[in-house]
């Protein structure tokens, strides 16, 4: 495990997220041995009283612990991480669900619009981005990528420039919800490949009416998927 270097600002508290960043990542699991206190020292250019008191938060964190002067990631690390951790940016981020209503208004519409204006090439981009979304499918990050694209390709479809401002703001301000909904509600990605492949069918067809309705119940369900992880946070 190669521990990337800090800059001097909030040291402590850097290292200390650095860390917790690789047990999110799955680069390091529960029980891996991490390296010496010198060598997190020297792999970091940090000062060894620096690395000894950013464990020390990570041990009362329950994140790591030592063993036998073995300093190891504690079982359950990464678990615990989500329990502490995710909900507590759903939670403090509520004024997600403006936006959300924002997009259950305006997507709808954008989607008709694109049904009936999309040209040929428009049409053949969002059908290429669907299939990036499905060979993403077990890949989170990059399917959220692609589905924001897919969302924005839309909007340019309508030939209104009010609306792809409006998305890329609204896209800006969601994407880590988008991707923290993605990770946390196992069955939403099966579910949203569905909805964009009824979208791009209606929209291929040229059926506004359709279009519209696959879009309004894609947007509901990502509202009710987003009520779900508010509500465990209460």
């Amino acid at each position: 495990m190669e521990f990337k270097a800090m800059n001097r600002t909030s040291i402590t508290e850097q290292i200390i997220e650095h860390i917790k960043e690789l047990i999110r990542q799955r680069q390091l699991e529960d029980g891996d041995q991490l390296p010496t206190e010198e060598q997190m020292a020297e792999q970091m250019g940090v000062g060894r009283g620096t690395i000894r008191e950013s464990l020390r938060v990570l041990i009362h964190l329950g994140l790591i612990e030592r063993k036998r002067k073995r300093t190891m990631v504690a079982p359950l690390a990464y678990e615990r991480l989500q329990n502490k951790e995710v909900f507590q940016k759903i939670d403090a981020h509520r004024d997600v669900m403006e936006l959300t209503e924002v997009r259950k208004v305006v997507e709808p519409e954008a989607a008709g619009l694109a049904a009936e204006r999309a040209d040929d090439e428009e049409i053949a981009h969002m059908s290429e981005i669907y299939q990036q979304m499905l060979e993403t499918r077990d890949d989170v990050e990059s399917f959220v990528f692609y589905d924001m694209k897919f969302h924005l390709v839309i909007m340019k479809a309508t030939g209104n420039n009010l609306f792809v401002e409006i998305m890329n703001n609204v896209q800006q301000l969601l994407k880590k919800n988008q991707l923290l909904v993605a990770q946390e509600r196992n069955l939403i990605v099966p579910r949203s490949i569905e909805f964009h492949s009824k979208i791009l069918s209606a929209i291929q067809a040229h059926n506004k009416t359709l279009a519209k309705r696959h879009m309004l119940n894609h947007m509901l369900d990502v509202e009710k998927e987003m009520y779900q992880l508010l509500k465990t946070t209460k």
